[in-house]
């Protein structure tokens, strides 16, 4: 049997409909998993059920996070965020991880992954950090417009055996402080971190989008399969 992906799905702000991106299941399908959706709800009583029936957990990109949950008030700006869909996903991480599931996050997933291990993030780069890139690109999805160093010696070094790779950006929020147990993996020119994970690498975080990049092939497909490998070992 495949590897059971579960990923996590939210409401659409405005709309009665769950969303996630095809290249996010795309990206799961084609490195030999089978994706099984999970939607984001008001209650966390479901949860340990949810767990107890996939093999590993991805977090895709998506809003804000409601800043009062890593003990920030909002900036300026910060933009809309879903405070139940924060609290239901962090504890979706810090369950699916007590019982050692591999985790991939991106983008938000990343940030959400931080601050469920006690971690906070800027809320803003252009306003918290000077002389940042620019990490909100206006080119398509499919284009890659800066590098990242990445740090011997972790797991994400494993995927790639290198030390620098370029990636796309899409986003104004960045992992500040890691969480308990986590640490960097990957940093940009301007010192912003672009991926974390956990000590054993069971849990990733990557602030660029893979999911848009796998004509590319390389670490950014890499890190789907080792997603799918771990969840069938």
């Amino acid at each position: 049997m495949k590897p059971r992906i579960g990923m996590l799905i939210r409401m659409k702000s405005g709309d009665n409909h769950y969303v996630i991106g095809q290249s996010d299941i795309n990206s799961v399908k084609n490195a030999g998993g089978l994706p099984v959706l999970i939607p984001v709800m008001s209650s966390t009583e479901d949860i340990p059920e949810q767990v107890a029936n996939i093999d590993a957990l991805y977090i895709p990109g998506g809003p804000d996070i409601n800043t009062l949950l890593f003990g920030e008030e909002p900036i300026i700006g910060m933009g809309g965020s879903r405070r139940s869909d924060d609290i239901y996903e962090m504890e979706m991480i810090r369950q699916a991880a007590a019982k050692n599931l591999p985790i991939l996050g991106v983008c938000r997933g990343e940030q959400v992954i931080n601050i469920a291990f006690g971690g906070t993030v800027y809320q803003d780069i252009p306003a918290q950090y000077p002389n940042a890139l620019r990490h909100r690109q206006p080119d398509p999805g499919c284009e890659m417009t800066h590098s990242v160093k990445v740090e011997k010696g972790t797991a994400l070094y494993a995927l790639c055996n290198c030390e620098r790779l370029e990636v796309n950006t899409f986003h104004h929020e960045s992992v500040r402080e890691p969480g308990r147990g986590i640490k960097v993996s990957a940093t940009a020119p301007d010192g912003i971190i672009e991926a974390i994970e956990s000590e054993d690498g069971r849990i990733m975080g990557i602030q660029w989008h893979p999911e848009l990049l796998q004509q590319e092939g390389g670490v950014h497909t890499a890190v789907f399969k080792r997603l799918v490998e771990l969840a069938g070992k």
